[in-house]
């Protein structure tokens, strides 16, 4: 195989991942929403509080919305109680209610969200944004360590175990130095100091590798959304498989292969441990409903069959097609126009913005300012 095709896939591919991030705007904006209602939850009641986001906008994986669709952010809602002073359905109805409270109170001023129940969280939904908030109430978990909590589920009887925190400590020291190489890159091209570049601009390869396994998940289940792997059990695995790669397309290739290797048989039962608690398991939902697991396998098969395809391309119209196909003809064709106009295929941070004339801009190619650079490192 030629390595030119590979260079071209890569390229492309690169490419396209960098359309998958929010704007700045995105980025803004939700940061505003999430962080007034943080602060009027924590106002509420007797009981000290805290809250804090969780999933993929702490981990940097979000994905932009695409047609039709939304980007959400969790939030983790912590009560410091005990399991003996609250039931879990008062922990729910508690939530809802404050989530109600705060639509009356606060809503017109804030995005003015609709509320909707979910499983184990309630759902903030901002129409006009696109996007939505799922605020998830928990409690502290005694058998765990200091970031460790239990949560409620509607249709289980014991506490579920979690750690959110660990969770995304564990993820970002996956990556090891490619994040600070990658926000070193990124100050050079920004002309700043690295302590004055916020980890949340930063995109490894294996944040790229999680956001395109998602945009392609996505497309794969388009007509069937209900039966998609969830995002928490493809970064786990993706993790696990990543080797370290810095090209992207051999990164994917290696990932998307070695996902079924890290899935676990116990005792009768699939497992995907949480790497930060023991105790949960990201794949309890494949054991009282084996299609879903059946639904997973058929996607990797896919998966691989795609990046095996996508090595054989002959140049940029080729890779194009072919990856259009599989991820989506929208980010792919803007990623290969980028490539194709002879612009920078890609900022060394991996993909986050493109360099013209010695600017920096998002994916609209609006400059992003000095005001725009905030948010949590994590």
């Amino acid at each position: 195989m030629p390595n030119s095709n590979l260079q071209v896939t890569s390229r492309v591919l690169d490419a396209t991942a960098g359309e998958l991030d929010i704007s700045p705007q995105q980025f803004a904006l939700a940061e505003h929403r999430y962080t007034d209602l943080g602060q009027w939850l924590v106002a509420q009641g007797v009981d000290e509080r805290e809250v804090y986001p969780q999933g993929s906008f702490r981990l940097g994986t979000v994905l932009r919305p695409t047609a039709g669709g939304d980007f959400d952010i969790d939030l983790v809602h912590l009560r410091l109680l005990t399991k003996e002073s609250i039931t879990q359905k008062e922990l729910r109805a508690q939530a809802g209610q404050l989530l109600t409270d705060y639509i009356t109170v606060r809503g017109a001023s804030n995005g003015n969200p609709t509320l909707k129940e979910r499983g184990r969280c309630w759902e903030l939904i901002y129409a006009g944004d696109r996007f939505h908030m799922d605020v998830l109430p928990v409690i502290p978990d005694p058998d765990g360590d200091d970031t460790a909590v239990l949560l409620s589920d509607r249709d289980l009887f014991l506490w579920q175990h979690s750690n959110p925190i660990g969770y995304a400590d564990w993820f970002w020291s996956s990556m090891g130095e490619a994040v600070d190489v990658a926000r070193a890159q990124l100050a050079v091209m920004l002309s700043r100091d690295v302590e004055d570049v916020p980890q949340w601009l930063v995109r490894t390869a294996l944040q790229r590798v999680v956001q395109l396994l998602k945009l392609h998940r996505d497309r794969f289940f388009r007509s069937n959304p209900q039966d998609k792997p969830a995002s928490i059990l493809i970064t786990t695995l993706a993790t696990h498989a990543y080797g370290g790669e810095s090209d992207l397309y051999e990164a994917f290739r290696k990932v998307a292969r070695s996902l079924p290797s890290h899935v676990e048989w116990r005792n009768g039962t699939w497992w995907v441990p949480n790497p930060a608690h023991e105790e949960e398991n990201f794949a309890d939902k494949w054991n009282t409903n084996p299609d879903r697991k059946r639904h997973f396998d058929r996607w990797v098969e896919a998966l691989v069959a795609d990046t095996d395809r996508w090595a054989t391309s002959n140049g940029v119209d080729e890779a194009v097609r072919s990856l259009g196909t599989a991820l989506g003809a929208a980010p792919v064709q803007a990623g290969a126009k980028r490539v194709g106009v002879g612009l920078s295929s890609l900022a060394a941070a991996g993909g986050l913005s493109v360099v013209q004339q010695g600017r920096v801009t998002d994916r609209s190619g609006t400059k992003i300012q000095p005001h725009d650079f905030h948010g949590p490192d994590r």
